[in-house]
């Protein structure tokens, strides 16, 4: 149960660094305003995170 806990723990910590990435990223890309270079990797990096919460919704869902 304790390992449950600490595995839950985790997942949500992860979570939360994830989504404070994406808040920054959008902040990045305001900043940027289309540079076509840097839009593309910021939109990579967008959808790597947004795999990330989906993977970590299935760990829930295993964790649960």
């Amino acid at each position: 149960m304790e390992n449950e806990k600490s595995l839950a723990t985790m997942n949500q910590q992860v979570s939360a660094k994830l989504l404070e990435s994406m808040y920054l990223l959008d902040i990045l890309e305001d900043l940027l305003e289309g540079n076509a270079k840097e839009s593309i990797i910021l939109s990579l990096v967008i959808k790597n995170i947004e795999f990330s919460f989906d993977e970590i919704s299935e760990c829930r869902k295993i964790i649960s």
